[in-house]
């Protein structure tokens, strides 16, 4: 391994905001987290096109298909579990 040279003036301020930057860290784990939580909140792209298709024949006057309907209540039940 190779050793690296750090100028005293830079391993002075790493040294100095250590914590800082390990808190700023940290904070940016908590986001990625919580960023990673709302994405599986989404609607996946099956599920889109299924409840776009099932608005679209409520607005004909149509029952939905049961093969919509369940995509659809499958995506509702996904989104709402905690």
């Amino acid at each position: 391994m190779t050793d690296i040279m750090i100028p005293y003036g830079e391993a002075r301020f790493i040294a100095e905001h250590r914590d800082e930057m390990a808190e700023f860290l940290a904070a940016v784990e908590v986001q990625k987290a919580a960023l990673a939580r709302h994405l599986e909140r989404q609607l996946l792209p099956a599920e889109k096109i299924a409840l776009t298709v099932a608005v679209a024949q409520v607005r004909r006057g149509e029952q939905p298909t049961p093969n919509v309907t369940a995509v659809c209540i499958e995506a509702l039940a996904r989104l709402s579990e905690t």
